[in-house]
């Protein structure tokens, strides 16, 4: 008896999901841990080489400029006598897209989108490093509206062109809270001209409530059980402070980001969301010391928490696609260690 099921991968642009898919690829065709196998893949398998081959020359997969891709990737999992066809599927979708998220919110929806509604799992990639603040107003400077009209007026606003006013609403990163140098990821105090930047979460929450909608979920009603499963990863987690690996993914979700973690717990059963601090490489490969270790080793790693509190890591880079499948009886494998107690 075999069946078929489909897991989306979503995030925003730079969230690490290319790097993810690739890093996936490469362990599936080698000694993997998984119990998934990868499946036929097409005759022109260069769209899939694109994501793999760069991290056997120790780099990481590049978005070819003007490309737009959408990858589906075969798989194939074997539990107690089902034979089933995963279709693992990742969307490229560019600024003018991410703009009428907002914009338009269910009618900017391509047909790709939509068809992701259907999907029986989801994994969302965030990176911890777009979670920042947006910029705050101290004290001495809430002006009224007329004080910071004439503030504005005073500075003499400079007229953007439109041509660059364009390119930087076309900007996905900006969407999604990313694209930030490091210097500027720091809070700071607002101006009043500045361009507004929507939240990371608040774009992740927008998109699952057009996800939401397009399966006929009223505000608050939850999904029958098993029926969708949302696997939240904190992609570069070997990144992250060491007190916030300590703590586990889902702390960090809670504490960081708890708009998402909010909207998660009210409109979906909690035994069908999970918390994973996912690196795809184990490290990062820009730094020439780390190079030569995953040349020698190359791995990547997942981190969760369990029903105790306990932390885990895993080598298993396909467990949160066989946690969005099979749920809670695909965690704890051969390979499993418990990183504290």
């Amino acid at each position: 008896m075999s069946s078929v099921a489909t897991v989306a991968l979503l995030g925003g642009p730079s969230s690490g999901k290319s790097t993810y898919l690739g890093a996936v690829i490469h362990a599936l065709e080698t000694a993997s841990s998984s119990t998934l196998t990868l499946g036929v893949l097409p005759d022109d398998a260069t769209a899939y080489e694109r994501l793999s081959e760069p991290l056997l020359r120790l780099t990481y997969p590049q978005r070819t400029k003007g490309e737009r891709n959408v990858l589906d990737l075969p798989l194939l999992s074997q539990r107690g006598g089902l034979s089933q066809e995963i279709h693992l599927t990742m969307g490229d979708y560019d600024g003018e897209e991410v703009e009428r998220l907002f914009r338009d919110r269910t009618r900017g929806y391509s047909a790709e989108w939509r068809a992701r509604a259907s999907a029986r799992g989801l994994l969302l990639f965030i990176r911890p490093d777009a979670l920042t603040s947006l910029p705050q107003l101290t004290p001495h400077e809430l002006l009224s509206d007329r004080e910071q009209l004439l503030a504005l007026k005073a500075k003499g606003e400079k007229k953007v062109p439109a041509k660059k006013r364009r390119k930087a609403e076309d900007d996905p990163e900006r969407a999604f809270g990313g694209g930030l140098k490091d210097e500027a990821r720091a809070a700071r105090v607002a101006a009043p001209n500045d361009a507004v930047r929507v939240p990371t979460v608040l774009a992740v929450v927008e998109l699952l409530q057009f996800l939401r909608h397009e399966r006929g979920l009223a505000p608050g009603e939850r999904p029958e059980p098993g029926q969708l499963r949302i696997a939240l990863l904190a992609a570069g987690w070997d990144a992250v402070d060491p007190a916030w690996k300590k703590k586990g993914p889902s702390a960090f979700f809670a504490e960081q980001a708890p708009l998402l973690h909010d909207f998660l717990w009210s409109n979906y059963r909690m035994a069908d969301v999970c918390h994973f601090g996912l690196s795809s490489t184990g490290g990062d490969l820009r730094k020439p010391g780390y190079q030569q270790q995953y040349r020698e080793d190359p791995h990547g790693f997942v981190s969760w928490a369990d029903a105790t509190g306990r932390l885990h890591q895993t080598r298993n880079l396909a467990l949160p696609i066989e946690w969005a499948l099979f749920g809670d009886e695909a965690l704890g494998g051969p390979d499993d260690v418990i990183v504290q107690s």
